[in-house]
Order: C-alpha cells, then structure tokens, then sequence
C-alpha cells in the first residue's frame, strides 16, 4: 500500500502539509516547523493543528481527523506541555485577513489566512479516488452514528411502554 503514501505525498509536495509515516498507514499533517510556513502560520495566530490519520487496509481505508493544540514562542513553533487533541470527524473553518505597515512600508494585506478541516481529508479522498480505494468510516464515528439514532429510539420506545402501563392501569 505504499503507492497510496507515495501518491499523497507527491500531492502535498509543495504544499504547507507533509506525509508521517505511522504503524498502520500514514498521517497528513501541518508541516509547522518548516521554515518556510512557519512565518505564514505564527503570523495567522494558527492555535490548533490538524492531522487526518490515515489506516490503509487492503482495497480501502479510513480517514480520522485529529486537532492538537500549537504554541508559539519567538516565532519559532513548540508544543505545549499540555496536549489537547479531538479525534473523529472534525469540522472547523477559520480566515484571518490583517492589513497593516508591511515590511515593504506599504499598508497592505500583511496576514491573509484561511483554513477548512476539510482540507486535508479531500486531498486524501482525491488521490484514493484515483487509486480505485475506497472509504470506510472509522469504528469510532460508526459507533457515535450508532448511539445518535438508538438514543431516540430508546427513549420512543421507553415512552410507548409508559403510555400503555398507564392505559392498562399497571403500575410499575
């Protein structure tokens, strides 16, 4: 399976993302320490990093989404001691546009952001789409649907049985 990393990585090349290899897959990830995204991403204010975590299974895979939290000192990107991180389907969006003196002595779009979670999980599906792969959901958002619709259901179901002991006068 490693002509999907190889795939995914060619697509990210050039990118502010990169290609991790884990145990049973890869990770697409927020090239933060790179020099050359650093400045874009410090300058933006960038809090939370994304990672899509990517387990590759015969003929499919499956995409989770992870956020983890990022601190900065002197420009440089660090990770803090604390570690905040969601795993599932994860949406978040953020744009930051800041115009003020830039380096050129000009007033001038100095911060221009903008990030979709998505981001990463489509250019996955892109190249798997290519490859002929297919998604499966993870155990965990398969799980979470589950609870979401038994939940009403139980309680459907628990009022229906209530109805009926009161109109057949049992007392539970």
């Amino acid at each position: 399976m490693t002509g999907f990393r190889d795939a995914v990585a060619a697509a990210v090349h050039g990118t502010p993302y990169i290609v991790v290899d884990t145990k049973k897959g890869f990770d697409v990830q927020l090239d933060i320490a790179n020099a050359q995204w650093w400045g874009l991403f410090n300058r933006a204010g960038l809090r939370k990093s994304f990672r899509w975590r990517v387990t590759e299974h015969k003929s499919n895979f499956t995409v989770t989404d992870k956020q983890v939290s990022v601190s900065w000192r002197s420009g440089v990107p660090a990770f803090g001691a604390s570690l905040e991180m969601q795993g599932g389907r994860i949406i978040s969006f953020s744009r930051e546009k800041i115009w003020a003196l830039s380096d050129r002595g000009r007033i001038e779009p100095v911060v221009d952001y903008r990030f979709n979670s998505r981001e990463g999980r489509d250019l996955i599906r892109l190249v798997a789409r290519q490859l002929g792969l297919k998604e499966r959901q993870p155990l965990m958002l398969k799980l979470t649907l589950a609870v979401v619709l038994i939940t009403p259901l139980f309680f459907a179901i628990y009022g229906l049985v209530q109805i009926v002991l009161r109109i057949t006068g049992v007392n539970p």
